[in-house]
């Protein structure tokens, strides 16, 4: 089973926070082409504290691990929100994350999510998306960064997954399922949740 961290921080997007927790825990390992009844990923919504944290819109929520303590995670998923741009979540977040991307197999951008991971130092010399409003601000947060408006979703060295906005968000987990657990998996997933995404080994998920 595959551990996810999906970051929490004050101002933190909903859509981006609960969309991918809902997809990926849904998710269960492939038997004979089909999902077995054990679950693929072991998600958890990680915060500096397990105390409350507020969202964008005002969503009082309590997390399930704190990051201080948290041993390596597979998967890094880092949502944003107006406390990515606004510096809302803690200084410690940052030294945490270069760590633990480090470390990671797959790191997952969404939106916003790249200034927190920009300011961490992961996105030095990648490629990553960025809706157009930000491009400027991600580029002189991470000068060397390869920063892309014209795609929807992006996989760089295929260890870094990134979105240019919100809407993408669940574009980015269903990629993530297709290169963790295969592209039949991606396709129950996607069906589960009447997602509009075209998956076949011709038109892939993402750009890279």
């Amino acid at each position: 089973m595959h551990s996810v961290a999906i970051v929490c921080y004050e101002g933190v997007d909903e859509v981006e926070l609960f969309g991918p927790f809902d997809v990926l825990s849904s998710v269960r390992t492939m038997e004979k082409g089909h999902w077995s009844n054990d679950p693929a990923f072991d998600v958890k919504i990680v915060a500096e504290t397990v105390g409350r944290t507020v969202t964008s819109h005002g969503v009082a929520l309590y997390p399930q691990a704190a990051y201080p303590n948290a041993s390596q995670y597979d998967i890094i998923i880092v949502p944003g929100g107006p406390g990515a741009r606004l510096i809302k979540y803690p200084e410690s977040l940052k030294g945490w994350l270069t760590k633990q991307c480090a470390g990671a197999k797959v790191v997952v951008s969404l939106s916003t999510g790249a200034f927190i991971l920009a300011r961490s130092g992961v996105l030095a010399k990648r490629r990553v998306a960025i809706y157009p409003a930000f491009a400027a601000d991600i580029r002189r947060i991470e000068p060397t960064a390869n920063v892309v408006t014209g795609e929807r979703v992006i996989m760089d060295r295929n260890s870094l997954i990134s979105t240019s906005g919100i809407s993408n968000s669940i574009d980015a987990v269903i990629a993530l399922i297709e290169k963790i657990e295969g592209i039949r998996s991606a396709e129950i997933a996607s069906k589960r949740i009447s997602w509009p995404v075209h998956i076949d080994d011709i038109a892939p998920l993402y750009s890279s």
